[in-house]
This record gives structure tokens, sequence and C-alpha cells, in this order.
């Protein structure tokens, strides 16, 4: 029972960082996230943002319907891998921006190994 518990907490710990993300940084402030994304030059930039924004905040719901963890969890580690790429290439930076992009980049590494690591369980 403890184990199920510390479960769900845990799983809603994960959700609550894609949904805030995906509800608030993403959808609420669309028109701009889809701006950011051109201006870096990536190709379709609102078809990209937009299915960023619904796999931040549908694919995390996946966890909690068990025979869609495994997928969920390796979808996620997928995301966070390529968000780490794409959006916090620290080394060509330097200072106070390198601190802080390298910083997002290994926390999106980190987040994609636990996430393979739970994919492999059970």
């Amino acid at each position: 029972m403890v184990e199920k518990v510390g479960d769900v907490i845990g799983k809603l710990l994960v959700v609550s960082l894609f949904w805030f993300s995906g509800i608030f940084d993403m959808a609420l402030n669309w028109p701009a996230v889809a701006r950011s994304l051109a201006a870096q030059g990536f190709p379709l930039a609102a078809f990209f943002g937009a299915a960023a924004m619904a796999l931040e905040i549908a694919v995390p719901a996946l966890l909690f319907i068990p025979r869609l963890e495994r997928i969920a969890w390796c979808v996620l580690a997928f995301y966070c891998l390529a968000t780490a790429l794409l959006f916090h290439r620290f080394w060509p930076l330097t200072g106070v921006e390198r601190i802080g992009a390298s910083f997002h980049f290994f926390k999106n590494m980190a987040m994609a190994g636990a996430f393979s690591l739970l994919a492999g369980r059970r």
C-alpha cells in the first residue's frame, strides 16, 4: 500500500511540472511561444509549439493508466532529451547565460535518465 501511495505522489509531482509548463508557460502565452520558436529558426514553429504543448498536457496524464504508463515514461524521457539538446545548448554560451542553460540541460538529461529507468521497471 505504501508503495502505491509513493507511486501516486511521485507521478503527481512529475505531472505538475509538465502541466504547469504546458498550461501556464505555453498555452497562456501562446503567441509568444510560437514567435520564440520561429525566432530560433524552427521550421513549422506554430505546429511544433502546439505539439509540445499538447504533449506536456496529455502524456503525463497517461502515467495514471497502467497499460500506457510505460509508453508515457518513454515519451517523456525522449521529450526531455530532445528539449535539452534543442533548447538548452549551453556549449556556445559564456558567463551567466552558460550557467543557466547548463543547469537546465543537465536537469532535463537527469529527468530523461530517471524516466528511462521508470519505463524499464516491473
